[in-house]
């Protein structure tokens, strides 16, 4: 009996596994760089309240401005500053 029909067929099944292994790694490396810009914006949006809370007792204006150069400085921007319904 002759296997002719089933020449190559593992070397298919290889590279069809291969195509799902690479796939799903780029899958988790898209989840994986997601959750690190998350978390990164989160430090920043952080840094940058505590940073505009210390400045606030030089005005709102100062505060915003100490805000959005932390903010510059993670590479995020600022979308909205209000300070000024802050209760002492």
């Amino acid at each position: 009996m002759s296997r002719r029909g089933d020449l190559g067929a593992a070397s298919v099944l290889v590279l069809g596994i291969g195509a799902l292994v690479a796939a799903t790694a780029g899958v988790l490396l898209s989840a994986e760089e997601a959750a690190v810009t998350r978390h990164r914006a989160a430090l920043a949006a952080d840094a940058a309240a505590l940073t505009a809370a210390r400045q606030l007792a030089d005005g709102g204006a100062a505060a915003c401005a100490a805000a959005q150069r932390v903010l510059a400085d993670n590479g995020a921007g600022l979308v909205r500053c209000e300070p000024d319904g802050v209760q002492w």
